[in-house]
């Protein structure tokens, strides 16, 4: 098995997204997928599977699958199917081998020694050697962009009344636009955040942390993060959305993830 992180060169993927019971499901899709890029005369190339799960497991996969395209050039006419288009990382954490399972829990143990944060969700392409890459950086090089922001960051303490209240964890992700999906819980909910209360004065239910319209402002010794934070709605159901993570060690280069809280 080989594990790498360094540059790669990403392709478009065109597809749709699915629930997998089983791998054994897979070829018929490929076969649905690949009939309709022909009759639309779209040009495709490797098999890929985009594993939506923050765990790995092999029934009841939240996935997208489909055809990496020839050129990052998005048809004009794509019929049914969905576009994902390439991750902002400069790099990704790459493995190679026969088993899904195995180059996945590699890539874990990979970038837990070499403190890389696996951001984002697992691009399986299937050739005959598989290759598994995800968005991911190195922990050690400081994210420039942030810091850049931090540096410009006024802090606003206008409030929202509509976002008092008491809410609980509902989902850890990496992703909401790709991970959220209402009818399947995929974290264990491990943080010490469960209960979020924000009250009218500003406060939450913990003394590090405060909040106003748009952030939460958790304090880490003499240190104030800003964190990203705004409500949605969705089936009637009120969301709070936070970017954040718990261990601040490396706050200036880690990238943040989706803490999503449920009104209760």
């Amino acid at each position: 098995m080989n594990i790498e992180y360094k540059s790669y060169k990403e392709k478009y993927k065109i597809g749709k997204r699915i629930t997998l019971n089983n791998l054994n499901n897979l070829e018929k899709e490929f076969t649905i997928i690949k009939k309709e890029l022909d009759n639309l005369n779209i040009k495709a190339q490797d098999k890929i599977i985009c594993y939506f799960e923050t765990t790995y497991q092999e029934n009841n996969m939240d996935t997208f699958i489909g055809y990496t395209l020839v050129e990052n050039i998005i048809p004009k006419d794509i019929g049914t199917l969905e576009i994902i288009t390439n991750s902002k990382a400069n790099k990704q954490l790459i493995g190679y081998g026969t088993n899904i399972k195995d180059i996945i829990e590699e890539m874990n143990n990979y970038a837990e020694k070499n403190n890389i944060q696996i951001r984002g969700f697992y691009n399986i392409v299937l050739k005959k050697e598989l290759e598994i890459y995800v968005e991911a950086f190195d922990l050690k090089e400081d994210n420039e962009d942030y810091i850049k922001y931090l540096n410009n960051f006024q802090k606003n303490i206008e409030l929202d009344n509509s976002l008092i209240g008491k809410y609980q964890i509902k989902e850890i992700l990496p992703n909401l636009k790709y991970m959220y999906n209402p009818n399947k819980q995929k974290s264990n909910l491990d943080t010490k955040y469960k209960i979020l209360e924000l009250k009218k004065d500003g406060t939450t239910n913990y003394d590090n942390i405060t909040w106003s319209k748009e952030y939460l402002y958790i304090k880490i010794k003499d240190i104030e993060i800003p964190l990203s934070l705004h409500k949605y709605i969705h089936n009637n159901t009120v969301y709070l959305d936070i970017l954040m993570n718990e261990d601040y060690k490396y706050y200036k280069s880690q990238r943040p993830i989706e803490y999503l809280y449920e009104k209760i």
